[in-house]
């Protein structure tokens, strides 16, 4: 897939070509919600050259006191704010929610709601820098890494679908 590449200083990051853009932006403008969620991945191609049993595991956190799926676990997400861009947000999301400035984020695909109205762009954070720390404990029980094939319960139904196709996609491989 063919991307455009946006280098800020030391930041990068990379946004797949679309072959109608004007359709995929007045998508985008039609829904009433719109939400960012991240994949993080832990590093675990270095250990996994030691022990092959070893998969790639995704960061999650389990919510609480949140209006939808409390007590669920799920990918960092939040919603765009007015006036802000996807790219945007998940970067800001991530400073609020774990601490850590995403130096690489790669948009992989967008999950759409019809009957609740809601658009929700998947980002790939390949790159940060900082401490992952759960730095909204009001939200957030507690954030954890998991083996993609071998997620909690209970878990958002968005965070399940997002993971699968992430997995058919083949992004987990080393």
């Amino acid at each position: 897939m063919a991307c455009v590449v946006e280098q800020t200083g030391k930041q990068v990051y990379t946004t797949p070509l679309r072959i109608d853009l004007d359709f995929h932006h007045l998508l985008k403008k039609s829904f009433a919600t719109k939400l960012v969620s991240a994949i993080i991945l832990k590093d675990t191609v270095q250990a996994a050259s030691v022990d092959h049993r070893l998969k790639p595991q995704v960061l999650l956190g389990s919510r609480k006191n949140t209006q939808h799926y409390s007590d669920y676990w799920s990918l960092p997400i939040g919603h765009v704010e007015s006036g802000e861009t996807n790219l945007q947000a998940i970067i800001r999301e991530l400073k609020e929610e774990l601490s850590i400035e995403a130096l690489e984020a790669t948009e992989l695909f967008v999950k759409t709601n019809s009957e609740n109205n809601i658009l929700h762009q998947v980002f790939w954070v390949r790159k940060w820098r900082g401490e992952l720390v759960n730095a909204e404990p009001e939200c957030c029980h507690r954030i954890e890494w998991f083996e993609y094939d071998r997620l909690p319960e209970p878990i958002t139904p968005i965070t399940v679908e997002i993971v699968t196709d992430f997995a058919n996609f083949k992004l987990f491989k080393h």
